[in-house]
C-alpha cells in the first residue's frame, strides 16, 4: 500500500518478485488497475483515473414496499471489458429504504445481478451509472 505525493507518484518498496496488480482511486474516480512483473531495480506502472459515476438503485416489491438487504453484484456488460471495483470490494447491499448508490463507477455499461433470499434473482443486463434511478422489482419465489 502507498499514498501517491503530490505529482501523483507513489513508491512501493520490497514487493517480491512476480506478477503483482497495482489499484489506484482518489475521491470521484473509478478505480483503475494495471498489471506488472515486480523485480529488482525501479519498475514504473502508470495508471489513468478516469471520472466516477454514481448508479442509483430502489429494489421494491411488486406492491412497492422497499426491500432491504438485497445484495447487487456489478459486472461490466461487455465480453472481456475490464471489472475493476478495488482490491477489497464487499458486498453492496440496499438500505432499510431499498436504496443503493454504487459510487464511483467507470461510465460503461454494467450488469447487474440482484438478489435476496425468498425471491427471484433478477438481472439487468446494460445499465449505465450517471443522474438517473434505476428500479428494480424483485418477485417472491414460488414455494
Amino acid at each position: 500500500r502507498g499514498r501517491t505525493l503530490p505529482n501523483g507518484r507513489v513508491r512501493i518498496r520490497d514487493l517480491p518478485a512476480g506478477p503483482i496488480e497495482v489499484y489506484a482511486r482518489a475521491p470521484g474516480t473509478a478505480w483503475s488497475v494495471a498489471a506488472a512483473e515486480a523485480a529488482r531495480g525501479a519498475k514504473t506502472v502508470t495508471l489513468a483515473l478516469e471520472p466516477g459515476l454514481p448508479l442509483r438503485l430502489v429494489v421494491e416489491t411488486p406492491l412497492g414496499l422497499p426491500l432491504a438487504g438485497v445484495r447487487v453484484r456489478t459486472r461490466p456488460a461487455e465480453d472481456g471489458a475490464l471489472d475493476v471495483v478495488g482490491p477489497e470490494a464487499a458486498p453492496q447491499r440496499t438500505r432499510e429504504d431499498g436504496t443503493l448508490v454504487l459510487r464511483d463507477l467507470r461510465d460503461v455499461t454494467w450488469r447487474l445481478h440482484v438478489s435476496l433470499p425468498g425471491y427471484e434473482d433478477a438481472v439487468l443486463d446494460a445499465v449505465r451509472p450517471g443522474p438517473g434511478v434505476h428500479f428494480v422489482t424483485l418477485v417472491p419465489s414460488s414455494p
